[in-house]
């Protein structure tokens, strides 16, 4: 099964995020299926360079609503603040929320989402930001075979089951 469709939101347009954009873009993902949510229009500019298609904005629930799986691509002292935001927004029921942000348990993003979430933690390493890094990740639990194998499709931008 191909993920080059899957509709990926961003919140927050920093390095990281431009940096797994700009893999997914360099594996075939849909620009179109790509959104970002970033506060900066500078910021927001720069990701106009990955690709013109990409959908840019600064409204978070917006970007939210439409993603299949959400990256939470903020600063941690940012992140309490995002996720009361995005708790009281209308998202997917089964949409998928990665965290890219250090030290933010999936207890926290749970609590901060008042509910129990699909969500995964993947921790980037500083390669990764030239898409020569690794990833580790850990899934909440309740997290599907098919979230494991987006997550996965994030991380490492191929269409190999889950492991």
């Amino acid at each position: 099964m191909s993920h080059r469709e899957l509709k990926i939101g961003f919140i927050g347009g920093g390095n990281m995020a431009q940096a797994m954009a700009g893999g997914l873009l360099r594996a075939g993902h849909a620009p179109a299926a790509i959104a970002i949510a970033e506060p900066d229009e500078t910021r927001r500019a720069r990701w106009t360079a990955l690709h013109p298609d990409i959908r840019r904005g600064a409204n978070n629930p917006a970007v939210a609503a439409s993603a299949e799986l959400l990256v939470l691509a903020v600063k941690p002292q940012v992140m309490p603040v995002v996720l009361a935001e995005l708790a009281a927004a209308s998202r997917p029921t089964a949409q998928l929320v990665v965290s890219v942000a250090a030290g933010i348990t999936l207890a926290s993003i749970a609590s901060g989402l008042k509910s129990a979430v699909p969500a995964v933690r993947v921790m980037p390493n500083q390669p990764a930001l030239v898409g020569e890094g690794m990833s580790v990740m850990v899934a909440a639990s309740g997290v599907t075979e098919t979230q494991k194998a987006q997550a996965l499709y994030l991380a490492r931008l191929d269409d190999e089951p889950f492991r």
